[in-house]
């Protein structure tokens, strides 16, 4: 078994209501004890403002896994973050096995962009996806329809190829988020 908190959206900026609602979030995982905290994205609106959440964040006792969102700087962001386990350059994917799980992070952002695609990290994907563990799998536009427009205008485009990945991989991927 394995217990995963997560957040998403923080929007930092000074005087933001998400910071304020970041603190009580992060007052319950510390009471939750969760065995990972994954924060899916739109962690700052701007990269100076990635200074107010470096602390809070850091308060986090357990693992913890990142991706960017489309308001997010992937420069910024590892320089902010520089402990977080992404490779030196390019996307910001992120993988860490706990108690059994695979959690994987996938960075599908469109620097620019609202809207995500994930034909640039498929492949890292598919490599991910040989393992026998099971996964859960997480980022931040998500990759199908749901019929809302203003919402499907930031969806991750070539949601097909994940389908892809998932139904080919060894892995049983228990939960996209």
């Amino acid at each position: 078994m394995v217990r995963i908190a997560q957040l998403s959206d923080i929007h930092a900026k000074p005087g933001a209501k998400s910071l304020d609602a970041l603190e009580r979030a992060l007052e319950w995982i510390a009471v939750a004890e969760p065995d990972a905290v994954i924060v899916s994205g739109d962690v700052a609106n701007e990269p100076q403002y990635y200074e107010l959440v470096t602390g809070p964040l850091g308060r986090i006792s357990c693992p913890m896994l990142m991706v960017p969102g489309n308001k997010d700087s992937r420069t910024a962001m590892r320089k902010a973050f520089p402990d977080m386990a992404w490779a030196d350059e390019g996307p910001l994917n992120i993988m860490l096995v706990i108690n059994g799980v695979r959690l994987i992070g996938l960075d599908v952002i469109v620097p620019g962009e609202m809207h995500g695609d994930a034909e640039p990290v498929s492949g890292w994907l598919e490599e991910q996806l040989q393992a026998a563990e099971p996964v859960i799998l997480f980022m931040h536009q998500h990759p199908f329809h749901t019929g809302f427009a203003r919402v499907d205008k930031a969806r991750c485009q070539n949601g097909d190829m994940l389908t892809d990945a998932i139904l080919d991989g060894l892995a049983n991927v228990l939960l996209v988020t």
